[in-house]
């Protein structure tokens, strides 16, 4: 039971962020998928073990104080991911918007940069070999082209 509640804390932690930035929302996303693939299958195992410790208390077999809190955690951790895979789910629809307007505000600033760097790039210096005796100087140009489109 202890591997089920570390994998349900593992989990709620991964997903109890709000993303920041394209990135961190895809990383969001696919914690969510995961989790959502094998969330019932640890509930579903925390719910067997707490009916078979119910059976246990029933026929007055001894439980011990340690397992019956590590299952009082493991449900509450349960609930928690719960309600947090709830909230992130119905907030990806909106950060999913919202980050699709933001990446394609980008692009034509990116195609533009793109465009920039390829006129600069396809300059006659950099394509014939005529100016073999500058290629230092031709190698600082390229790396200051670099530089400018990090």
């Amino acid at each position: 039971m202890e591997e089920y509640k570390k994998w349900l804390t593992v989990q709620s932690r991964n997903l109890d962020k709000k993303p920041g930035d394209v990135e961190e929302f895809v990383e969001q996303t696919a914690f969510f998928n995961k989790a959502s693939d094998h969330f019932q299958g640890y509930r579903d195992k925390v719910d067997i073990l707490s009916q078979m410790i119910g059976k246990m208390e029933e026929n007055d077999l001894k439980v011990k104080r340690e397992d019956q809190d590590l299952l009082k955690e493991t449900q509450k951790s349960i609930s928690d991911l719960a309600t947090i895979m709830q909230e992130v789910e119905s907030k990806q629809e909106g950060e999913r918007n919202k980050f699709r307007q933001k990446v394609s505000k980008m692009v034509p600033a990116l195609d533009a940069e793109i465009n920039e760097l390829f006129a600069k790039c396809q300059d006659k210096k950099f394509l014939n070999g005529e100016n073999m005796e500058r290629t230092s100087d031709i190698l600082k140009d390229l790396d200051e082209i670099e530089e400018h489109f990090k």
